[in-house]
């Protein structure tokens, strides 16, 4: 993947909880199969139902980018009582770009949005060149949020912002968080062995949960002292 930082490895699907940075599931790609039971969908949105798959008829909330994104998929996951919200490609099937209004007309700090059933899609243009456009099941588009933004003289001010980008940009960087805390202190060891790249990705993993729930615990016990990642690798390790 030639725009990734690294550019050549194995692909992991994963899944996190977006308040503690834990790794509820994975799925390692291997490629096109045609038994899978979701083959008819695409590779974004069975890898998100594939993922999904023990947390649904559960009303969880699913957070994911623009890759995955589709109104087959969101339906897919409202008919198993599961809510959806994510970024969307304006390029892609089915959006209403009628409804919206144009790149052209809206200005920084203005929005836009439309509902149809129980889908809502709200348009924001912040910094950018390129408007935002967020695709979710779970929020009214014309609930707003307040965040706050530095203008063009540096002062900080308030503006407004639709519910559903307000709350995505706040839970989208689950896994993010997630691979900055296993990249903290990795343990992979070179070899020619394909499969020992795996072993200690899950190896690094395994110990990156461990220490998420550890400190997990720490903050239910008002009276524990929070534990640092580096002390608890060290005591793991003795």
């Amino acid at each position: 993947m030639p725009m990734k930082h690294t550019k050549r490895g194995f692909k992991i699907w994963t899944l996190a909880c977006p308040k503690s940075h834990y790794l509820v599931n994975f799925q390692i790609y291997e490629g096109k199969n045609n038994n899978d039971k979701f083959a008819s969908l695409s590779l974004g949105e069975k890898t998100v139902m594939h993922l999904c798959e023990p947390f649904l008829e559960k009303a969880y909330c699913v957070y994911f980018d623009n890759f995955f994104s589709s109104f087959r998929l969101l339906s897919k996951l409202y008919d198993k009582n599961t809510f959806a919200c994510g970024t969307f490609r304006t390029n892609r099937k089915n959006y209403p770009k009628e409804l919206l209004a144009d790149e052209k007309v809206l200005k920084t700090g203005q929005s836009d949005c439309a509902m149809s059933d129980d889908f809502s899609l709200a348009k924001r243009k912040d910094r950018g060149k390129k408007s935002v456009v967020v695709i979710s099941s779970m929020h009214n588009p014309n609930v707003k949020e307040t965040v706050l933004r530095t203008n063009k003289v540096g002062d900080r001010e308030s503006v407004s912002c639709p519910a559903s980008i307000y709350d995505y940009n706040k839970f989208m960087g689950a896994v993010d968080g997630f691979d900055q805390l296993m990249a903290s202190y990795p343990i992979e060891w070179k070899s020619r062995r394909w499969w020992i790249k795996l072993f200690y990705y899950f190896l690094n993993a395994a110990v990156t949960n461990s220490y998420i729930y550890k400190t997990a615990q720490k903050k239910n016990n008002v009276h524990a002292k929070p534990m640092s990642h580096l002390n608890f690798r060290s005591m793991l390790a003795n």
